[in-house]
C-alpha cells in the first residue's frame, strides 16, 4: 500500500507515485538552494550574513536586508555546499525505499558540517600563507562559517514522521 494514497498499488497509482516521486524531488532540490546552510561571521571589514545558495541576509551599518546572490557569490557558495546535492540524492532514494534512514541522516550530518570543516581548511591555509599573505601582513578575506543545519532538520522531522506512520525504518513501500 502506497503511504500517499489508501489504494492499491496497481496501473492507475504508478502513475500517481511516478509524479509524486518527480515533485518531491522538485521541493526537495528547491530547499537545496534556498535554506540557509550557514552563519558567515567576518572578521575582516565585511558584514556578516545568513547565506543560502540563492541569497543572503546580510546586516551591515550601509546594508541590511534579503538579496539574491551574484553569479560569483553561488559559485563560492557551491564550495560550501557540495555534499548538500548528495544528500538530496540519499533522500530521494529514501524516499523510494532503496537506503536507510541512518544513511540519509549520516549523509546530512556531512552535509552539514561542511561548511564548517572548508572553512577551517581555509584559515589553516591562509595561516600558514597557502592563499595569501599570512598574518600580520593581511587579513582574511572570507568568511567563517557556523552551520546552520535547516535542510537536517527538516528532513529530519519528515523521516520521523514516515517512522513514525509507518514504523520500522520509514521507508514507503514500493
Amino acid at each position: 500500500m502506497n503511504p500517499w494514497m489508501d489504494t492499491k498499488h496497481d496501473a492507475d497509482t504508478t502513475g500517481l507515485r511516478q509524479s509524486s516521486v518527480l515533485v518531491f524531488g522538485i521541493v526537495m532540490t528547491a530547499l537545496v538552494f534556498f535554506l540557509p546552510f550557514g552563519y558567515g561571521l567576518d572578521l575582516g571589514p565585511g558584514p556578516n550574513c545568513i547565506r543560502a545558495l540563492a541569497w543572503e541576509y546580510i546586516d551591515a551599518p550601509w546594508f541590511s536586508g534579503v538579496r539574491f546572490v551574484s553569479p560569483g557569490i553561488f559559485m563560492e557558495s557551491l564550495l560550501y555546499t557540495l555534499p548538500r546535492f548528495y544528500f538530496l540524492y540519499q533522500i530521494i532514494r529514501y524516499y523510494l525505499g532503496k537506503t536507510t534512514r541512518k544513511t540519509m541522516i549520516l549523509a546530512g550530518i556531512v552535509s552539514a558540517i561542511f561548511p564548517a570543516l572548508v572553512s577551517a581548511v581555509r584559515i589553516v591555509g591562509w595561516l600558514q600563507g597557502w592563499t595569501q599573505p599570512p598574518p600580520p601582513i593581511s587579513d582574511h578575506m572570507f568568511p567563517i562559517y557556523i552551520p546552520i543545519p535547516m535542510l537536517l532538520i527538516v528532513v529530519s522531522g519528515w523521516s520521523s514522521y514516515l517512522s513514525f506512520r509507518h514504523g520500522k525504518d520509514g521507508a514507503l513501500p514500493g
